[in-house]
């Protein structure tokens, strides 16, 4: 065969080859696409995965031990509700919420701001960064939050004035609707990274923390019967 005609068929067959994988690559990638307007039914079925608390670590504060620790790392108190609007990332799903009042920090209520979630989606695997649950829909929650980093003389752009994280991935949210206590999973049901787990985000929906640690959901319970004495009551 003619030198030209093997380069040829060997460039026709190379392109087939390279057409099939993105074909494939991007079946798969709708395939986990997520709908953010509609998330709790969307991810139904993914397997629960609690990311090791190294990522706790790097963001925020899960040591916290006293109610006033809380109360003082916290740069805005307010409590919410969700707008609808969410944007799903790589490694942090942002939400958009509106205040409803506001206990410590500049917000307002009607204000909408953005709250970077700890948690995210793919290949039908629910990942939390430690414990940390989604916010849902028609549920009211106070809130414990800190501004974004920013480096000294920068100043913030777009969105970022408004754009918050939460203080700690398991003390800083309370769903105000929910009163019952918080209670274990079944760490039989449950493996970091998702590995031989059975758990689905649909046995997790109504928690509010993912956790299997007694002592943290102990403490959770006991700092939301602060919560709500202290701004409900």
């Amino acid at each position: 065969m003619h030198i030209k005609n093997k380069v040829y068929y060997i460039i026709i067959s190379v392109s087939v080859i390279l057409c099939l994988i993105i074909g494939f690559w991007v079946k798969n990638s709708f395939y986990n696409t997520v709908d953010s307007q509609n998330l709790e039914k969307e991810v139904s079925n993914y397997t629960v995965a609690n990311l090791d608390d190294f990522v706790g670590k790097l963001y925020f504060d899960n040591n916290i031990k006293k109610f006033s620790e809380l109360q003082k790392e916290s740069d805005l108190i307010v409590e919410i509700k969700l707008t609808g609007n969410r944007k799903l990332y790589e490694e942090a799903t942002l939400t958009e919420v509106e205040v409803l009042k506001t206990y410590k920090g500049k917000e307002k209520p009607k204000d909408k701001i953005l709250i970077y979630e700890p948690v995210f989606f793919g290949s039908d695997i629910y990942y939390t960064a430690s414990g940390y649950n989604f916010m849902r829909k028609n549920n009211s929650y106070i809130i414990f939050l800190k501004n974004l980093k920013i480096p000294k003389g920068y100043k913030y752009k777009n969105d970022e004035a408004k754009t918050y994280l939460p203080v700690s991935t398991v003390f800083a949210k309370y769903n105000i609707k929910y009163t019952n206590k918080e209670k274990i999973l079944d760490k039989t049901r449950f493996s970091n990274e998702g590995k031989s787990s059975d758990l689905k985000f649909k046995d997790v929906k109504n928690k509010e923390i993912v956790s299997i640690d007694i002592k943290t959901v102990d403490l959770y319970n006991y700092f939301k019967l602060n919560v709500l004495k202290t701004y409900k009551q």
